[in-house]
């Protein structure tokens, strides 16, 4: 089984875990603010569109190509501010071709409220009996302006600030981090989700390297390692991708 902390879906634990038991919807309706829906959408994208081991860091195809650019991948978004029945329907027929590179095809509608009515009526057939290869991703602010109908079909997920977005906002500083004395548990997985924000933003590898170097420091800390080395080592590692 995937390492749970390596997963693309990894910061939001109910959903790596119903990834991992295999029970992870293929009609998903994500709920929360825009930016959220759309960070944990591009997470679950990234996770079913994955060649190889379903992990960040992955260097399969699938991986390694923008995800608008991914040919398994249709990303539906509003069109003066609506989405109407007729931009669905090549959507939908393009769901009787098997996925081209990945082991599955991924449709993600982007403020899936904006969907007109006879849109989500249309949608309807598809939801309830979605091909084995296909996943719905609809994302939405405003859950109260799809149809019960839509809603009904959906496996529910909620898009809760990670803590990764959490340390980017609070303007986290490594540098003052690994000046406190003495250094904490806390502070060394603060590190680590900032690491992996940074990673998802640049795509460096070097913070992906900072992120598994503070995993280990942690667990180093946990069992009565020396701080001091835990810190050594952490410095060295962010010295190479400042």
């Amino acid at each position: 089984m995937k390492s749970f902390n390596s997963l693309y879906v990894a910061s939001w634990p109910a959903v790596a875990q119903a990834w991992q038991h295999k029970v992870l919807g293929q009609t998903l309706l994500l709920m929360g603010t825009d930016d959220d829906v759309r960070r944990l959408a591009e997470a679950i994208a990234r996770q079913l569109l994955c060649e190889a081991t379903g992990e960040v860091g992955c260097t399969c195809r699938s991986c390694l190509r923008k995800l608008e650019e991914h040919p398994d991948l249709v990303h539906v978004q509003p069109e003066k501010m609506r989405i109407r029945r007729e931009r669905l329907v090549p959507v939908l027929h393009s769901l009787f071709r098997l996925p081209l590179w990945a082991p599955r095809q991924v449709v993600w509608i982007e403020q899936a409220d904006s969907m007109t009515e006879a849109s989500q009526n249309y949608l309807l057939k598809s939801l309830e009996e979605p091909p084995p290869y296909v996943t719905f991703i609809l994302a939405t602010n405003q859950p109260a302006g799809l149809l019960e109908t839509v809603r009904s079909r959906c496996q529910i997920v909620r898009a809760p600030r990670t803590p990764e977005q959490n340390a980017l906002d609070q303007k986290f500083s490594p540098e003052k981090l690994l000046e406190q004395n003495p250094l904490t548990p806390t502070g060394v997985i603060d590190l680590a989700y900032w690491a992996k924000a940074r990673f998802r933003e640049t795509g460096n590898p070097g913070y992906l390297s900072l992120w598994d170097a503070a995993f280990q420091a942690f667990h180093h800390m946990e069992s009565n390692g020396n701080a001091e080395i835990a810190r050594e080592i952490l410095a060295s590692v962010y010295s190479h991708v400042r």
